[in-house]
This record gives C-alpha cells, structure tokens and sequence, in this order.
C-alpha cells in the first residue's frame, strides 16, 4: 500500500512527466503553443486549423488535400516536395532554413502561417518580393 506521501509524490511525478512530453510533442520545431483567439493552439500541428478556418467559427480559407491543380487553393497535408516534382521545389533542409515548417514532411498550415507572427495573416516568411512562395517554388 502506498502512503499519503508517496502518493502525493506519485502525482506531482505523473504531472511533470506530462508536462514534458506536452512540451515536446507541442513543441516540436516551431516551439509551444500560442495564443490565437483566446485559444491556445499547437503551433506545429494543421489539422486544429482548418476545423475553424471552414466559415463555422473563423473565416473559411482555401485549401486542397486531394487532386490539386492549385486552383482550388495551397496544398496541404502532402509530401514535400511532390514525388516526381522534385526539381520544382527548393530542398527541404533550405525550406526549413529559411523558416519553413514540415510536420512530418507534409506542407500544413503552419508551413506558410506562424501564429507567433502577430501580422493579420501570421506568415512564417515576409513575402515581399513572393518570398514566402520562392521559400519552396522554385518559379
């Protein structure tokens, strides 16, 4: 049986140990999370993004996810670059040095939006000059 201590003990172990692995999932290579609307959201991760930004609750955006042709809007939750593709693209290790953000190799929001940005469109590189575009395409 464990005592009162040791269990209190117990607890305060189970908190921090999930406090680290929040902090290292959330984190990952952006950093933590950050506030956005009153709402403190994974600043990795797309997926959050888009089950708002559909016109319910924030304003819809465009985006594709199957069968793009880039009309449709940016392409999202794919490979980067686009097998067979290649030499359109920048290389991925020069995309992420110039701010660029992969979750799990795949393009998500959160490759052309930080939301520590504190600009109207929160972009992770300046586009002046289509900057943030000739962060990956190459023309």
């Amino acid at each position: 049986m464990i005592s009162y201590r040791h269990g209190v003990w117990l607890l305060v172990a189970c908190i921090a140990l999930t406090a680290a692995v929040v902090s290292f999932v959330g984190g990952s290579e952006k950093g933590e999370n950050a506030r956005h609307h009153g709402r403190r959201i994974d600043t990795i991760t797309g997926k959050l993004c888009i089950s708002c930004h559909d016109g319910a609750i924030g304003p819809h955006v465009l985006y594709c996810t199957h069968q793009c042709d880039g009309t449709q809007g940016h392409t999202i939750f794919k490979k980067y670059p686009p097998k067979g593709r290649e030499r359109e693209f920048i290389p991925l290790s020069v995309a992420k040095t110039k701010g660029i953000v992969f979750e799990r190799g795949q393009v998500t929001c959160v490759s052309c939006h930080n939301l520590r940005n504190p600009d109207r469109y929160h972009l992770a590189v300046d586009n002046a000059k289509s900057g943030l575009c000739l962060s990956c395409h190459i023309h």
